[in-house]
């Protein structure tokens, strides 16, 4: 089948971009001193996208600070890395958590599919 040959009704229809924006479902990400900080239910495609693109053209690094600033918000951010007994697999988890949502509930894996690809030491060149 070409192109020309699509069924209209097989062709994804996107949102309007200057559509308003509906009411946003939240759901928890974390409870800290008796508040619940909330994310979007479902992020949307340009937050993952420019995740992806972050890990591939700055590192891992970089793009999870980024994602945390840019979902969270600034302040949270802060409270986050100001704050004096937060452990590492604390923030561990908040960070898998909300990766999960940005990926769509993929989560690292699906991260670690667009970081290209990586040879362990001692494996074979790929010949391409």
């Amino acid at each position: 089948m070409s192109v020309n040959d699509t069924d209209e009704d097989d062709i994804p229809e996107l949102p309007d971009p200057d559509a308003p924006p509906e009411d946003v479902e939240m759901v928890p990400l974390f409870k800290m001193g008796g508040e619940v900080y909330e994310i979007p239910r479902r992020m949307p495609a340009g937050i993952a996208l420019e995740y992806l693109e972050k890990q591939v053209t700055k590192g891992p690094d970089a793009a999870a600070m980024w994602v945390m600033t840019e979902v969270l918000g600034e302040d949270t951010y802060q409270m986050l890395k100001d704050h004096p007994s937060l452990e590492f697999d604390q923030l561990q988890d908040v960070f898998d958590r909300l990766e999960k949502h940005v990926l769509g509930g993929k989560g690292q894996k699906a991260a670690q599919g667009h970081r290209g690809v990586r040879r362990r030491k001692g494996s074979k060149k790929s010949r391409g």
